[in-house]
């Protein structure tokens, strides 16, 4: 190996590197802000204050902007914690070697707005479906699972960016929201590839938002038995 194609390597290491960290930020900003939404859809339905709130206004609406503000306040909490690590970091010396790839930071941060609009909805859907918070937890275990999903599988795919499967995962939602940036930092998807990535995650969310409005109008005043999904999406 050359020192071009050596080079070439080791800014494709950084670039992977810089996509991990952002990956972490990004799975904690999803599962600390979206996850809060099942809890207070839940606890609006039990205090019976969401019966008050939509005798004036449209469930759809409130529900769109509860997770519209949820994602603003998400997505700025987290550029508030990224610049306080970067300027702590740059004050230290500790990252001097380290150069990161500003344009995949900027891709991961649109990515985790689409990641806090896609798992918001569906927290407040899961929300929306039970009457007591001791129930929200089996409603809101396969949303758990697509959590995990999109967090392990960069975790522990970034050293395989060539497989099949991982090649799959570029253009599978979520999970796409993560992978496709990293498959770009690995030198094996172009930046048009990357935007026809989140064009379809995009789309995906924008069905699950749709798909959402329809459960919340059906579920929010249902104050019986807790629904499951296959209820809430079939009724």
């Amino acid at each position: 190996m050359n020192l071009e194609e050596e080079d070439g390597t080791e800014q494709k290491m950084a670039g992977v590197a810089t996509v991990l960290i952002g990956a972490m930020a990004v799975v904690f900003s999803v599962m600390t802000f979206a996850g809060l939404i099942g809890g207070r859809v839940t606890e609006e339905k039990s205090s019976r204050v969401v019966e008050i709130i939509l005798s004036s206004v449209r469930p759809v609406d409130f529900l769109a902007g509860k997770i519209l503000g949820n994602t603003i306040v998400g997505f700025l909490a987290t550029l508030l914690i990224l610049g306080g690590g970067a300027i702590s970091i740059a004050a230290s010396g500790l990252a001097s070697d380290l150069e990161l790839d500003y344009g995949l930071v900027a891709v991961l941060l649109v990515g985790e707005i689409l990641g806090l609009l896609f798992f918001g909805s569906l927290y407040a859907a899961a929300g929306s479906m039970v009457q007591r918070t001791e129930d929200l937890q089996s409603t809101q275990a396969p949303i758990l699972f697509l959590v995990f999903a999109t967090m392990y599988v960069p975790m522990f795919g970034w050293m395989h960016l060539d497989a099949t499967w991982m090649q799959v995962m570029t253009w599978l939602p979520p999970v796409s929201m993560l992978v496709a940036p990293m498959q770009v930092a690995g030198g094996n998807l172009s930046w048009l590839g990357l935007l026809a990535s989140y064009v379809l995650m995009a789309v995906v969310t924008a069905l699950i938002i749709v798909l959402v409005g329809r459960i919340y109008r059906r579920a929010i005043l249902n104050n019986g038995r807790k629904m499951t999904w296959r209820q809430a999406v079939g009724k």
